[in-house]
């Protein structure tokens, strides 16, 4: 799992866990890069993406009221 980001020239990164032995960090690596690597991969089928909703609407009081006895 990632994070699509520009960097400060606009490039397109691909922001994760990086998952080699010798790397286990987070890592930034170029988005078109990365979809490169997700064509030869037998391990790795694609890429699934969602958008952050900027109106997210909060509950004012929790869901469940329940009051113990």
């Amino acid at each position: 799992m990632g994070i699509i980001v520009r960097d400060e020239y606009g490039n397109l990164l691909f922001r994760h866990a990086s998952s080699s032995r010798e790397n286990r960090a987070v890592v930034d690596e170029y988005f078109d890069e990365y979809a490169a690597k997700l064509e030869h991969s037998k391990s790795r089928l694609g890429m699934v993406f969602m958008r952050i909703h900027e109106n997210v609407r909060v509950p004012r009081t929790p869901l469940h009221t329940a009051q113990k006895e």
